[in-house]
């Protein structure tokens, strides 16, 4: 690839597409199922507000394959109102932020 793009196939044979700064472009599971990526600089113009923010919710932290994160992360719709809270929790060295609201949520999980 001499436009200094990059290429990362894992030991399974996906591949993995990156542009010349780094960012991921392609991601290829087979011969079935790609995604491609397109970046846009200037994304949030497009809104008169910020949607969403997603904080930290205090300052305990939890450790997970290596990573420090923390323990708890809350997102903030901001169009709405609505705060939620993801308590960090992992299974079969997967990791997720699971929401505290049981069945009443309006997310599910948010995921490294």
């Amino acid at each position: 690839m001499t436009d200094g793009s990059l290429r990362l196939i894992d030991k399974i044979g996906n591949e993995f597409q990156f542009d010349e700064d780094g960012y991921l472009t392609d991601m290829m599971f087979g011969d079935d199922y790609v995604l491609h990526y397109e970046y846009s600089g200037d994304f949030m113009k497009n809104f008169e507000k910020v949607p969403y923010r997603l904080e930290s919710f205090d300052d305990k932290t939890v450790e997970f394959s290596g990573l420090i994160t923390t323990q708890k992360m809350i997102v903030k719709d901001l169009l709405n109102d609505y705060d939620e809270i993801f308590t960090f929790r992992s299974k079969w060295g997967i990791g997720a932020y699971i929401s505290d609201m049981g069945q009443s949520k309006k997310y599910i999980r948010i995921t490294l």
